[in-house]
Parts: C-alpha cells; structure tokens; sequence
C-alpha cells in the first residue's frame, strides 16, 4: 500500500481538441501524466 502523500502532476490535459483546418485530429482527450512514471502514447499502429 502507497502511504505516500498525493503529488501534483507533471502534466494534465483536460478537453484536448485539435485538427488542421476542418478535419480533427483530437477530440475531447484528457490526459494525466504523474510525476516520477514512465508513461507512453501510442497510436493505433503502435506508433507513438
């Protein structure tokens, strides 16, 4: 059990939207990245 006190983190995307003129690439993504983790995105393909 982790007793230790919660950290803020490193990074946090909250409703992400993104797209090159009318097409889009990202659409409602929220995303936390902890402090001290290793954390990876991939793609579909296993591209990342």
């Amino acid at each position: 059990m982790d007793l230790s006190p919660p950290t803020e983190p490193l990074v946090e995307l909250r409703d992400l939207t993104f797209g090159y003129g009318d097409r889009a690439i990202l659409d409602g993504v929220s995303l936390t990245v902890p402090r001290g983790k290793v954390t990876a995105l991939m793609g579909a393909s296993g591209g990342g």
